[in-house]
């Protein structure tokens, strides 16, 4: 079996074309070389500034280290270089491009709920979106935008309040954006279907 990282794999595709998979140095005559792609990601770097995190910064000496490392599931405890908890879109942009630049494991946390704890990681960088919250509801339109980091109850509560329903999990404090990218049973699933991100 090849060893090849998970960024070679999605350069490899994407060279080979949509839809396309392809294992570097298997099936594909044109995949780039593990120096090609390493070429490649320093030139893109150097097209770059330096990414500076923004947002609200948690780092492991700071007094709220371990209540902010701490996912639901207690049992599967991680230490993150750092903690981002976003105020807004470009935090999590800002982020993204720091993790990339220092080559650092990423994780993007919404309420932390994951059962086997993958919204942490170990000597790399947590996004929580868990402050991003909004709700802007069109009732004429019957569509509501709502922040990434509203939870299920915050976003029910707000949809509620219009006279608006809305098919969610039954945990009120996990996260929207968590449930409907992995989850979105509930009460209503039967009626309304599971909640998904579209």
């Amino acid at each position: 079996m090849h060893d090849f990282s998970r960024r070679g794999l999605l350069k490899a595709t994407a060279a080979a074309g949509a839809g396309a998979v392809v294992l570097p140095g298997i099936t594909a005559a044109e995949a780039p070389s593990a120096s090609a792609a390493a070429a490649t990601d320093a030139a893109e770097g150097a097209k770059c500034k330096p990414a500076k995190l923004t947002g609200r910064i948690v780092r492991p000496n700071d007094p709220g280290y371990a209540d902010a490392s701490l996912g639901w599931d207690e049992l599967f405890v991680h230490y993150p270089l750092v903690i981002v908890y976003a105020q807004e879109t470009q935090d999590v942009v800002n982020a993204l491009t720091w993790a990339r630049q220092h080559d650092v494991a990423l994780r993007v946390r919404s309420g932390g709920h994951s059962l086997e704890g993958w919204s942490n990681v170990d000597n790399g960088i947590v996004i929580d979106v868990s402050e991003l919250k909004s709700a802007h509801i069109d009732t004429a339109s019957r569509i509501a935008t709502v922040g990434a980091g509203l939870n299920q109850l915050e976003a029910v509560t707000a949809l509620a309040e219009k006279d608006l329903a809305v098919t969610t999990g039954t945990e009120g404090t996990v996260g929207l954006s968590g449930a409907t990218l992995g989850g979105g049973f509930g009460f209503l699933t039967r009626y309304l279907g599971m909640a998904a991100t579209a």
